[in-house]
């Protein structure tokens, strides 16, 4: 449990903002002693035997800090942070600051583009079809979590063997340009069918029109893998390495989840809400014709070919100023791929890369044997959850009838009260560990969906339906609370060396929930049996629940043992 990221391993202390066994980076001699003197909680610290030799290195600090002024001023960042309250700023390194602003920029950019254009994609298919079927759609998510399932694994391998930061921008640039050929794509799909509309033809009634529509559920499945490649490689990986760079990493690594979380809501609230404004602007100047709904269309994709070009120009921005991001480089200026903390994290990637199977096996034989596992399990079963205004239960509340504005208003509302859990999510851990966070954010989440359950039995449709919105967009507080505690969790523990390949199993697991949960609603399609899907994904938040439950309790029980141990060896 106690592995320091670079590859060093120390005594545990306890951190007061999460309450758990963590590592330290070794203090240098000199600085450790004036450490230990004003945090007595420290387990190095407690030893009245050592207070004579200690006074003399206290002495030698004091004589270096009043010397010259000059001294002062070319003191290093520990000694500041000995001298400065609790509220001294994290990230003092000028080249973190750089680059946790280079995250966040790209996170900004490709998350941006990618809401939009999966937001996009579902109208120009519906479009496809005339608006008479989900058949697109559905093929489309369908192939595209697929894709993802079999991918994540090997992809987070081969991130875990490849120079970071040159995988992320890989991922970012390719992405951008699945997106771009994608939306090119659909515009000429869309071409074809216009003119099909005009000729009173059939809509796919050709191989051209069929390629393009493969290649637009080709095209789709890539990008939608590369963002969450590059989500592994920015979330999973990248941060933790810079945190290492930090006076405290913990609470560096817990506002940095937090602000990612913040930002990848507003995109998912405002590109859909850009582009949805976008395609209502025209329908206000026209007739309202399927002939003028494909002319919106159009507009929509110029305004995701225009995102996927402002996202390449941030990409080439940084990439022409890398002095910004050089935190992880070697004296050559190389920028180095993840390091590991021994031979063992060597032994432990995936040897069979020539044949997949294996090597998914392997991956998924690693995840296993992670400590956390349990809360990644738990996590991947919120997959499988029906009660999340996606198209299922946009299309159960238009069928009761609720108004499209009201839909709108209410899935605004959702994606605010997820932005608020992030908030809540800060105050819960000033008073109390990670793990007791993810532990009442996930029976607070089932609290709420067992009221947006029993709405199904309520014969007044009117009442049953508030009820069901009001829960459901009540609920997000408490699974973005859980799925924050559950990323640091994985942050904190897995090794340098695996977590991208980690991060990526993890990916795969939510996909096949959420692949399984999309093949029951290709079977139960009929509005009246929406309650048959919401049933199923309750049950499953439940096993969540208890799985992660007993997982927190194991790892308290373990934490005091390990405590018990610890104490009396301080004072020895």
């Amino acid at each position: 449990m106690c592995l320091s990221l670079h590859g060093s391993r120390q005594k545990p202390f306890m951190s007061e903002g999460l309450n758990e066994t963590r590592d330290m980076n070794p203090v240098p001699v000199l600085q450790q002693s004036a450490y230990e003197s004003v945090n007595n909680h420290d387990g190095r610290g407690g030893n009245c035997e050592a207070n004579d030799t200690n006074s003399d290195q206290k002495g030698a600090i004091l004589n270096i800090q009043s010397s010259s002024a000059s001294a002062s001023i070319r003191a290093s960042p520990m000694e500041l942070f000995i001298q400065s309250p609790p509220d001294f700023p994290i990230d003092t390194s000028t080249n973190v600051r750089q680059a946790r602003r280079l995250i966040f920029a790209l996170h900004f950019v490709s998350q941006f583009t990618e809401c939009a254009w999966q937001f996009t994609v579902v109208l120009f298919l519906a479009a496809a079809a005339h608006y008479q079927s989900f058949l697109w759609v559905s093929s489309y998510y369908l192939m595209t979590y697929v894709t993802l399932m079999l991918l994540g694994a090997p992809i987070g391998s081969f991130l875990d063997r490849s120079n970071r930061l040159r995988a992320a921008r890989c991922c970012i640039i390719m992405q951008n340009g699945s997106i771009l050929l994608a939306t090119v794509t659909c515009c000429w799909l869309l071409s074809k069918i216009e003119h099909a509309s005009q000729s009173s033809a059939s809509t796919l009634n050709n191989n051209v029109s069929i390629g393009l529509m493969v290649m637009v559920h080709i095209l789709g499945s890539l990008a939608l893998v590369l963002n969450q490649c590059f989500a592994v490689a920015m979330e999973r990986d990248w941060i933790v390495v810079l945190s290492q760079k930090t006076l405290i990493p913990e609470k560096w690594l817990s506002n940095t989840n937090v602000s990612l979380r913040q930002i990848y809501l507003m995109c998912k609230v405002i590109s859909p809400t850009l582009t949805g404004w976008i395609v209502a602007s025209g329908q206000q100047k026209d007739n309202g014709t399927f002939f003028h709904r494909l002319c919106d269309m159009h507009a929509a994709s110029l305004f995701v070919g225009t995102l996927c070009v402002i996202s390449l120009l941030v990409e080439l921005y940084y990439k022409c100023n890398e002095e910004n991001y050089s935190v992880n480089q070697n004296p050559q200026g190389e920028t180095l791929p993840a390091e590991r903390d021994s031979q063992d994290d060597l032994r432990e990637l995936p040897q069979n890369q020539g044949n997949p199977v294996k090597a998914v096996q392997q991956s998924f034989g690693i995840y296993l044997r992670q400590s956390v596992v349990w809360a990644g399990v738990s996590f991947a079963l919120l997959n499988s959850n029906a009660l999340c205004f996606g198209g299922s239960m946009t299309t159960y509340v238009l069928w009761q009838g609720m108004s499209v504005k009201e839909v709108g208003l209410w899935r605004g509302l959702s994606s605010a009260v997820g932005l608020a859990g992030t908030f809540t999510y800060r105050c819960s851990t000033r008073h109390t560990s990670v793990v007791s966070t993810g532990v009442w954010s996930i029976i607070y989440l089932f609290v709420c969906l067992t009221m947006a359950c029993g709405s199904f039995w309520i014969d007044d449709k009117h009442k049953s339906m508030y009820i069901l919105v009001v829960s459901t967009a009540a609920s997000r507080l408490g699974l973005w609370v859980f799925d924050i505690s559950v990323t640091l969790l994985y942050q904190e523990t897995v090794s340098d060396g695996i977590r991208a390949l980690v991060g990526g199993t993890q990916e795969s697991l939510n996909s096949f929930f959420t692949m399984a949960t999309g093949c029951l609603g290709l079977f139960l399609h009929r509005p009246e049996q929406f309650w048959i899907i919401a049933t199923v994904g309750y049950i499953c938040i439940g096993a969540a629940m208890v799985l992660y439950t007993f997982g927190a309790s194991r790892h308290h029980r373990y934490m005091f043992e390990a405590l018990d141990h610890a104490v009396p060896s301080s004072h020895a």
